[in-house]
């Protein structure tokens, strides 16, 4: 205990310390002793004995400390050059606030003083508060446009309070195209990913939003590192359902407390489930894995009406383009995919027909560039699987040139939202990386195959080099997904060995046939793996179709009535095909069962079933 024995000429019997004294609390020093008092002891405090004391003013003391800590703030703001992410305050400025922070702890802050944004740290990285404020409005204005779940007018301070990771999940995405700073994104991508996997541990809308951010533009990784971007999405889709976002109208059966929601909130719940689940299918297929969750699993009929009642036409929209994509590769994958008879390579043209057409019904309902795009990409995810298919020697059926013509069109369409304003593909998503590569590969492993005899060799090569360039410019940073397909794709198209058997034949089939839409993609870069990455021999020949038979269906349905051409039922004819094209599939897509177009004929010009049996023109109109 620490004595000051200035006396002031009044002689006390009995002494305080100072802390005791400010408080009015008794107090049990004496003045001989060296221990601190039993209430500074318990509570840490310094106990100090002095005789000169004055009583300290809180409210007058705090006024002061603000109007300093506002002083200093505008000496900060003021200053002309800025000294990076990493750079610290100076000491002046955090002593003020560690001595303001216990003082005003309880007590209103005035507005003035609120609404000034802070500078903010994570773990050594610190951020001067102009630079959180350039960061947010860089993020409304490139970045919102493509998930809108966040308040245009929400303060860096106020999301900070509320959240702290969905307020890093901001500044990280916004980093990405942050020209004045372009290290920030990889000084706090690995930080950011810590706080998104802490999270998990704390469901609520903050963090969702937070998930949303974090998978729609993925932070970057090391190499070699696992993308740990996929588990995050399951737990995304899980945490949602936690809270009762799937059911927005019944929120409080999901909470421990009342809630009472205005219909605004609840649309907005509704919408934030809506992005939850695309952002996981879209995950899903960037991947090449099976979505396991549809948005119909979560709701009866009534809720889904609901559901779709309240959410934006765009936003409904893309649900039912990604829909229509998850029934397609669930249909697919229970047709068969990894070794095909030459029925089940029939049945998937079926399939694919199927989903096509549907997809042609709702393009109506685009209302944008941005909507086109999502068509164009969904179309042609279906499409892809023609791949699958056993190449043809001879000419290319024209599902093949439909499937490139798609592809081409959808670079172009990149190019040109990107050339007209429309976005940015430094702020793109992780959706147009994926949409890019895939083209990009659909259209190499064409113009490396006999089917670029039959293309325009020239017109195909300039958007296959657009593809190129569209993924340099979709990088944003050196080692990223994007700067790595650019590598991958430059490298196997000057290559004389991809796709090439070792006796220098030609192998366009696919060897990775497990991987659904992104198949042709891992394909490609195992191609590069074995002749760039030091890994020859992964795949050393391709599977030959053996074990397979043909079974009936375990069920019948209305379709084993329909009679061929020759009076033959279809379901004898084609087991494949009406396995899984029953009553209520066909339903549900508008189908009838009498309509005979969905199959092969029997006979007729082609002279029985060949690679060949489509008509010209598709069903509604819609041209093939």
């Amino acid at each position: 205990m620490e004595h000051n024995q200035e006396h002031s000429g009044i002689k006390r019997n009995k002494k305080a310390c100072t802390e005791c004294r400010q408080q009015k609390v008794r107090c049990d020093a004496t003045v001989d002793s060296t221990e601190p008092c039993s209430r500074c002891r318990k509570m840490q405090l310094r106990c100090v004995i002095s005789d000169p004391f004055k009583r300290e003013h809180k409210r007058q003391r705090l006024s002061e400390l603000e109007q300093e800590t506002v002083h200093l703030r505008q000496r900060l703001e003021q200053r002309n050059s800025w000294s990076g992410p990493i750079a610290t305050p100076p000491a002046s400025i955090e002593s003020t606030m560690s001595r303001l922070t216990p003082v005003m702890n309880g007590l209103p802050t005035p507005g003035h003083v609120r609404n000034l944004t802070v500078s903010t740290s994570l773990e050594g990285v610190t951020l001067a508060p102009n630079v959180i404020d350039e960061l947010f409005k860089n993020y409304f204005e490139d970045f919102h446009y493509f998930v809108p779940i966040l308040d245009r007018n929400i303060a860096p301070n106020d999301c900070y309070q509320r959240s702290t990771f969905l307020f890093w999940a901001i500044i990280g995405t916004a980093s990405r195209n942050f020209a004045r700073d372009p290290t920030l994104l990889d000084c706090v991508g690995d930080k950011i990913l810590n706080l998104a996997l802490m999270s998990l541990r704390y469901p609520s809308v903050a963090t969702i939003k937070g998930l949303l951010l974090v998978m729609t533009w993925p932070l970057p990784r090391a190499i070699g590192t696992t993308d740990v971007t996929y588990a995050i999405s399951g737990s995304l889709l899980h945490i949602a359902i936690q809270i009762g976002l799937h059911i927005p109208t019944s929120s409080q059966d999901f909470s421990r407390v009342k809630i009472n929601l205005s219909d605004s909130e609840i649309a907005k719940r509704a919408e934030l489930w809506g992005y939850c689940v695309l952002t996981y299918q879209r995950s899903c297929s960037f991947k090449g894995h099976s979505p396991i969750a549809l948005i119909e699993t979560y709701q009866d009929a009534e809720q889904r009406h609901t559901l779709f009642g309240r959410i934006t036409p765009a936003l409904r929209f893309q649900l039912k383009l990604n829909s229509l994509v998850t029934r397609c590769c669930s249909a697919l994958l229970q047709n068969g995919l990894r070794v095909m008879s030459m029925d089940q390579e029939h049945s998937l043209d079926v399939i694919i027909r199927v989903f096509e057409a549907s997809i042609k019904d709702i393009e109506p309902e685009t209302t944008s560039e941005l909507d086109k795009f999502y068509l164009f990409i969904s179309r042609l995810t279906i499409q892809v699987f023609h791949l699958y298919k056993e190449p043809s020697k001879t000419f290319p059926t024209f599902l093949l040139t439909r499937m490139y013509n798609n592809a081409c069109q959808v670079l172009r369409h990149i190019d040109r939202m990107d050339s007209e304003g429309t976005i940015k593909l430094s702020a793109a998503p992780f959706y147009i990386i994926f949409s890019a590569s895939l083209s990009s590969f659909i259209i190499l492993r064409l113009l490396k195959g006999t089917a670029a005899g039959y293309l325009d060799v020239e017109n195909a090569k300039d958007t296959f080099f657009l593809g190129v360039n569209i993924m340099k410019r979709l990088s944003a940073e050196s080692n990223d997904t994007p700067a790595r397909l650019t590598m991958i794709l430059t490298q196997l198209w000057n290559s004389e060995r991809a796709f090439r058997n070792p006796d220098g034949t030609e192998n366009t089939a696919l060897r990775i046939r497990t991987r659904l839409t992104m198949s042709p993609v891992m394909d490609a870069i195992w191609w590069w793996r074995e002749e760039f990455g030091g890994q020859p021999g992964a795949y050393t020949a391709p599977e030959t179709k053996i074990g397979i038979t043909d079974s009936a269906p375990p069920e019948t349905s209305v379709l084993d009535h329909v009679q061929g051409p020759n009076g033959t039922a279809y379901s004898a004819a084609y087991p494949e095909i009406t396995s899984f094209l029953d009553d209520q599939f066909l339903a549900e897509l508008g189908w009838t069962s009498s309509s005979n177009y969905l199959f092969p004929p029997m006979s007729g010009t082609y002279g029985g079933v060949t690679d060949n049996w489509y008509s010209p023109t598709d069903v509604n109109g819609f041209a093939v």
